[in-house]
């Protein structure tokens, strides 16, 4: 389905609200023309924005890679890290532009939706850094280097229209609809609805609608923008499979309504509808064209069968009427009733080189001059063997052909399924965090960064938590949920997290401890005259430390909200709440490689490949080097 510009404004609009202040955490390749960037921010609810050369919108689906995309390397180096400054539309054209900026750093993402569409990667100038599709037209030049500009505005908005503007349709000699379609930019679908409203006929000339006409006209788009861009919705789907089409409010008679829907995600479920049959069929693409071919050739063999059998009939035939000449006295072929017999089987007798043939179902026979009507009928009878013999080897390889076909249907279904989606679950508040539940089901939260650490001190730690700080530089702050007076395992559990995510995994520090403070402890500013960074708090009164022996940890798949979330805690927590988990220790290989390492482990010991991707993995792990030392089996169930 193609956008419209007023659907474009909504749009932009709501990922603005959505994602306005996110970082840039991934960036993953759908298609050629299609990537998904998934947003975090330390506070608020990451999101996923699809950006497209077929649109943008806000998604809560993942679908994996069917094609290669050849700018999403580039857009990773160039956006990693980068903070959303806003999302917006210039003016009312099908275009959506991405606004990132950082320290020392901006850049802009530009999604066209027309024409053939594009993707225009662009530094914070506005210079070309890469494209989806160089153009070179009469309005504008698109290419590596230049500077980006939008085409040439329309001379008419339909969010500005005034009444004097739709006047000018009293002028045309075009039908109303295509003049109105044609001045402000609406597809049909919007066009026929505006004018059913306003009670006119869209195919009768421009020229034939009075004043009064024309400002019905005007006050059914005013209204129909209105509703579309302040999200005074009611969604419905027209069609079915890829031609579904998502509108904001009723336009098609017919459709299937969705009015309890945010038009966004009934919009996501067409277009990600479109996506995944789009790459089911490009992946499978070429086993389904030899399918086609081999059914074709199977269809021809049958014909084949019945083709040699016909013809091995139809010789057999003419060979017992030869057989029959010598009771009625004909000897020989020279004996012009023979020839007459055959003929009237469909055989023809002729000389050929010297030599007599009998033509008979497209066969050729060849027979000696003045051969006996006997001798003739058996070289026939030979021929007619012949031909019955190639029917069983026929049919032998159309059996051939059936078993790769139906080899071929599998292999397609397979590679149609390997182009699938994930559904983005809702996630708690602490999986912003690092979190792991205790083996007394506590729930202990930890900081990622100073500003999460600033996050959790300051909005969720409460009285009756107990909060855990390790003894060296850059520790995060770990708050273990309702934890006065709790165990001695839960306390341990927790001081063993926050050394563990401290700066002593990355630098090896065995033996670092860690203590734990009433959350009255905690100031929420330095103490006068004095400065902490960020993320930093200061501790007063006693604390009560914790010996932490061993840096080690354990990631699993346990229950998260209803759903199941990978995470990272102290071995002994992990084994009590996942069903499996792959115990690592700092050094080795990279986050990412160790997060590759982890995976193969967890998938092996019987985690749903779905659930446990290597993004997912890497995030929950501390950072720095690590590497897989063993793999458990745990205590809950799968």
């Amino acid at each position: 389905m193609a956008l419209a510009g007023i659907e474009v404004r909504y749009l932009a609009a709501r990922m603005d609200a959505l994602a306005r202040g996110h970082y840039v955490a991934a960036i993953h390749g759908v298609d050629r023309e299609t990537v998904l960037l998934r947003m975090h921010h330390p506070e608020r609810d990451d999101a996923l924005l699809v950006a497209s050369a077929r649109g943008a919108w806000p998604t809560s689906s993942r679908v994996q890679a069917s094609e290669p995309n050849p700018l999403v390397r580039r857009l990773r180096d160039s956006l990693a890290r980068l903070r959303l400054e806003g999302v917006s539309q210039p003016g009312e054209e099908r275009i959506v532009t991405f606004e990132f900026g950082g320290p020392g750093r901006a850049a802009r993402l530009v999604c066209e939706f027309f024409g053939g569409g594009n993707l225009v990667l662009c530094d914070g100038a506005g210079r070309i850094l890469a494209l989806l599709r160089a153009v070179d037209v009469r309005h504008r030049t698109l290419r590596v280097g230049a500077q980006w500009s939008a085409p040439p505005p329309p001379s008419l908005a339909a969010s500005t229209a005034t009444p004097e503007d739709i006047s000018k349709v009293l002028q045309s000699p075009l039908r109303a609809g295509t003049w109105l379609g044609r001045a402000v930019g609406l597809p049909s679908r919007y066009v026929e609805r505006i004018f059913a409203d306003a009670g006119l006929d869209a195919r009768a000339p421009g020229r034939e609608m009075d004043p009064a006409g024309a400002a019905r006209l005007h006050a059914a788009l005013s209204s129909a923008v209105a509703r579309v861009t302040q999200g005074d919705h009611a969604p419905e789907v027209s069609g079915e499979g890829g031609s579904a089409t998502a509108s904001p409010i009723p336009l098609v008679a017919g459709a299937r309504a969705e009015h309890a829907r945010a038009f966004e995600d009934v919009l996501d479920d067409v277009l990600t509808a479109s996506l995944l049959d789009a790459g089911r069929a490009l992946r499978s693409g070429e086993t389904d064209r030899r399918a086609a071919e081999l059914e074709s050739q199977i269809s021809e063999q049958g014909r084949a069968i019945a083709l040699v059998g016909q013809r091995a009939e139809e010789i057999a035939q003419a060979a017992r009427a030869l057989q029959s000449m010598s009771a009625r006295g004909a000897a020989t072929l020279a004996d012009a009733r023979a020839a007459a017999e055959l003929r009237a089987h469909g055989a023809r007798l002729s000389r050929r080189r010297g030599r007599d043939t009998i033509e008979v179902a497209g066969r050729t026979v060849e027979v000696p001059h003045a051969s006996s009507v006997h001798a003739a009928a058996s070289a026939l009878f030979d021929e007619a063997k012949v031909q019955a013999a190639a029917a069983p080897a026929i049919a032998a390889r159309r059996e051939a052909m059936r078993a790769e076909l139906e080899s071929l249907r599998a292999r397609s279904a397979g590679e149609a399924a390997s182009v699938g989606v994930r559904r983005a679950r809702k996630r708690g508040w602490h999986e912003r965090y690092r979190w792991f539940v205790t083996t007394d089901g506590l729930l202990a939260v930890g900081g990622r960064d100073s500003s999460s650490n600033t996050s959790l001190v300051r909005r969720r730690m409460e009285d009756g938590d107990t909060v855990f700080h390790a003894d060296v530089a850059g520790s995060p702050f770990f708050v273990l949920k309702g934890g006065r007076g709790a165990p001695p395992a839960s306390v341990t559990e927790a001081a063993h997290a926050t050394a563990c995510f401290s700066r002593a995994w990355r630098n090896e520090a065995h033996g670092v401890g860690a203590y734990w403070v009433e959350p009255g402890q905690v100031g929420l500013a330095a103490p006068s005259g004095q400065y902490l960074p960020r993320g930093s708090f200061p501790i007063g009164g006693r604390r009560n430390p914790v010996t932490v022996p061993t840096l080690r940890l354990a990631v699993g798949v346990v229950e998260a909200g209803g759903s199941r979330a990978v995470t990272c805690g102290p071995p002994q927590a992990m084994r009590a709440a996942a069903p499996c988990c792959v115990i690592i220790e700092p050094g080795g290989l990279s986050q990412s490689d160790a997060a590759k390492r982890a995976r193969s482990e967890l998938v092996r010991l019987g985690a749903a490949p779905e659930e446990v991707g290597i993004d997912e993995i890497a995030r929950a792990m501390p950072a720095g080097q690590s590497r897989v030392a063993g793999s458990v089996g745990g205590d809950a169930r799968a």
